[in-house]
């Protein structure tokens, strides 16, 4: 029970990092392709987290 909740918690916080990352490369002007290649990292990251939130909340 401890062990994952401190997974999740780990994840969150993780979570919460990357969207924090991706605001402040929103706030910046940058060229639009640049901003394109990084919307899409952000996006496969944030599946990928999202994907192992609920295999947490499974457990």
């Amino acid at each position: 029970m401890y062990v994952t909740n401190y997974k999740k918690q780990i994840i969150y916080f993780s979570y919460t990092k990357i969207n924090n990352w991706c605001c402040e490369i929103n706030n910046q002007k940058k060229k639009k392709k640049k901003k394109r290649i990084l919307k899409k990292r952000y996006l496969m990251s944030n599946y990928n987290l999202t994907q192992l939130i609920f295999s947490y909340q499974k457990n």
